[in-house]
C-alpha cells in the first residue's frame, strides 16, 4: 500500500490500482508539482493511520495475519470499515 498510486483518466490519484471511493481521492495529478506530495495530504495519512490499527487488531486476534498481514485496504473499505478485517477473514479461517 504504502506509496503506490493508481492515476485515472481524469487526473485523479488514488491510493492503489483498485476503484475507490471519492472520498479517498488523494488529488489531482495536474495540480501538484511532485506526485509524492499527495504521500504527505491528510486523506493518505488518515488510510494508513487505519491501517495500523486493522494491522495490530488482526495481529492481536488472528492466527493467519501472517499469511493476509490484515487484507486489502480496498476490501474492508467495501465491507464497511477500513479498520476491521474484511469477509475474507471469514474464508481463510474457516
Amino acid at each position: 500500500m504504502y506509496h503506490m498510486a493508481s492515476i485515472y483518466h481524469d487526473g485523479k490519484v488514488y491510493p492503489c490500482g483498485r476503484s475507490y471511493p471519492e472520498e479517498y481521492c488523494l488529488g489531482n495529478i495536474s495540480e501538484v508539482k511532485d506526485i509524492r506530495n499527495l504521500f504527505k495530504e491528510n486523506v493518505y495519512q488518515q488510510i494508513v493511520n487505519k491501517r495500523c490499527i486493522r494491522e495490530n487488531e488482526c495481529r492481536r486476534q488472528c492466527n493467519i495475519f501472517s499469511y493476509c498481514n490484515a487484507g486489502c485496504n480496498n476490501d474492508c473499505i467495501l465491507s464497511g470499515d477500513i479498520t476491521k478485517p474484511n469477509m475474507f477473514q471469514v474464508y481463510i479461517s474457516s
